[in-house]
């Protein structure tokens, strides 16, 4: 343990791939003198030379595996960077050896695993955070005073339609990438469960009935398709009915040409209201002029901020707890159960396949792109590109299963 007055000692699993943020966030706040990176842990170190020789000149240091960077007993703290189907396991590990966890998203795959983490961090004392940063943002924030404020009457809709090109060397970077499961272990890859996973997680963050509260849901439902001959899915129809009437409803693909910026909007008895992922807020009450804002969207140093002034700070409650994903669990498995455990192709005369051969490739669904840019000016219009959508099945989360049965 650091000594009063000594920056408190971290620990780092994973130094590839979105690791490499959080490299350079620990070292910005290293320099402040708030924290120190005492170790890293990777298995497949060696695949990145550059940052072992800058690691080993700053003297962290590195070591094999997980197992070995838990044994120390002067890491207070662990940020969890590594491929979705290790973060159940690790952070499990990792709280049972005593340490703070700050987990990347998603937390995991399966509400079964969700139940096994949350028991671990009751059992363990210590604090499991996730990286879903969004909450420290500003503009979110405020946004959510506003609305349980009133600003918006009762709350009606949530809703958020993205597309995101997705193209071959995003699916070739990992074993795991597009999978339902990997080795064994659920993955649910796919852009609700892991490229957006954060736009879920807010929708549900704004659709809570208090300030620091996610939505309280009764049912999901949606489907899951695909144009890329992948076993998981690249687009998604979600909708979610809070325990106060409320709907959040959301579509995403990779199969498109478009990278959308992300706007999350919302519906009242007395206004509406859009949030975008830079900070900018409208507010607009029913027959009153709109109310623009336009706050910080750096929020990944902040969200780190925030872990560790609760791990130092007991009474400080962090932004987003490992208990507070567990809407997002819901939906998210909701949906995958919703669907019957399986996504289905588009019919093959509407799929169009570009730059073959390339690492460029990627898949286009014909009408989907349209039907997406409607959906996300009205919610109303279900995109017709999902024909199932409308009729899905709703399922009561009190019955949605603890594993991924999917097939």
């Amino acid at each position: 343990m650091a000594a009063i007055g000594e920056p408190i000692r971290l620990g780092l699993l994973g130094i590839g791939g979105y690791a490499q943020q959080h490299l350079t966030t620990l070292r910005t706040l290293q320099d402040g003198g708030l924290c120190r990176l005492a170790a890293v842990a990777d298995p497949f170190a060696e695949r990145h030379p550059e940052t072992v020789a800058a690691l080993c000149t700053e003297e962290t240091a590195i070591l094999p595996d997980a197992s070995a960077l838990l044994e120390r007993d002067d890491i207070e703290a662990v940020f969890i960077a590594t491929p979705i189907p290790l973060h159940a396991p690790q952070s499990i590990l990792a709280l049972r050896a005593g340490k703070h966890v700050y987990l990347e998203k998603p937390p995991c795959a399966t509400l079964g695993e969700h139940a096994e983490m949350v028991q671990a961090q009751e059992a363990s004392g210590k604090r499991c955070v996730v990286g879903f940063q969004m909450q420290a943002s500003p503009a979110m924030r405020y946004l959510k005073r506003r609305m349980v404020e009133g600003a918006l009457g009762d709350l009606q809709t949530v809703w958020a339609a993205v597309r995101w090109r997705r193209d071959d060397s995003y699916y070739n970077r990992s074993a795991w990438a597009g999978r339902f499961f990997a080795d064994g272990q659920p993955v649910f890859d796919g852009p609700a469960t892991n490229a957006l996973a954060h736009v879920v997680h807010a929708a549900l963050f704004l659709a809570g009935e208090t300030d620091t509260a996610w939505a309280n849901l009764s049912r999901v439902r949606g489907v899951l398709q695909k144009a890329r001959p992948i076993e998981s899915y690249d687009t998604a129809y979600l909708e979610a009915e809070t325990t106060g009437g409320a709907r959040v409803r959301l579509v995403f693909t990779h199969a498109t040409e478009h990278h959308d910026q992300v706007l999350i909007r919302c519906a009242g008895t007395k206004g509406t209201a859009e949030i975008d992922w830079s900070g900018r807020i409208t507010v607009s009450p029913h027959s009153q002029p709109p109310q623009a804002l336009h706050l910080s969207s750096q929020v990944q140093t902040a969200a780190v901020l925030d872990f560790l002034r609760a791990v130092t700070s007991p009474e400080h409650v962090p932004f987003t707890t490992v208990q507070d994903t567990r809407a997002y669990l819901q939906m998210v498995n909701g949906v995958c159960q919703s669907s019957g455990g399986a996504a289905s192709f588009f019919p093959a005369e509407r799929i169009e396949h570009h730059n073959a051969g390339t690492p460029q490739s990627h898949y286009r669904v014909t009408g989907l792109d349209d039907d997406i840019a409607a959906f996300r000016a009205d919610p109303a219009v279900v995109p017709a590109s999902l024909p199932a959508a409308d009729s899905a099945a709703w399922l009561a989360v009190s019955r949605l299963s603890p594993h991924l049965e999917c097939r």
